[in-house]
């Protein structure tokens, strides 16, 4: 079905018109825009457009409330605003650095408990150094499980 043309004459008459009269805003979306510019955005303000709920926001890890209105999203005290697919793609990106985080940690603790292992055999105490040696290989079995969770994605 072909749409019909609308003539140049009918977008040079509507161009020329007088704008009619400003319509406000409803208030929640006035509410939003406010927050969004920057207006204090505590517990009372959020309250009368969301709901908390128990996912953090990716800016600040305060917590975010839910907006009642559609589409699905989500906005926290200091005023940042997430849709549901932007708070999936910041979560995301959360997830990784967690895991490189974590990652570099074992990695560091098998470093150290191999060097306590170390000291420990040269000063000739053998259960701490077996210890240590188990520690060290619990960390590398951690590393390894996180290394393979971070690979699978």
């Amino acid at each position: 079905m072909r749409r019909p043309v609308i003539s140049p004459p009918f977008w040079v008459g509507l161009v020329r018109e007088e704008p009619g009269p400003a319509v406000a805003p409803p208030p929640r979306v006035a509410l939003e825009v406010a927050i969004a510019m920057g207006r204090p955005s505590d517990t009372p303000p959020i309250a009368e457009i969301a709901d908390p709920v128990p996912l953090s926001c990716p800016g600040y890890e305060g917590t975010l409330s839910q907006v009642r209105r559609s589409p699905l999203r989500f906005r926290c005290q200091v005023g940042h605003g997430y849709t549901a697919e932007a708070l999936a793609y910041e979560q995301e990106g959360s997830v990784d650095e967690a895991l490189r985080i974590a990652l570099k940690v074992m990695g560091e603790r098998v470093v150290l408990t191999e060097k306590m292992t170390l000291e420990a055999m040269q000063a000739g105490r053998i259960a701490a150094a077996a210890t240590f040696e188990e520690r060290a290989l619990e960390y590398k079995r951690s590393a390894d499980v996180l290394m393979d969770a971070a690979l699978k994605g």
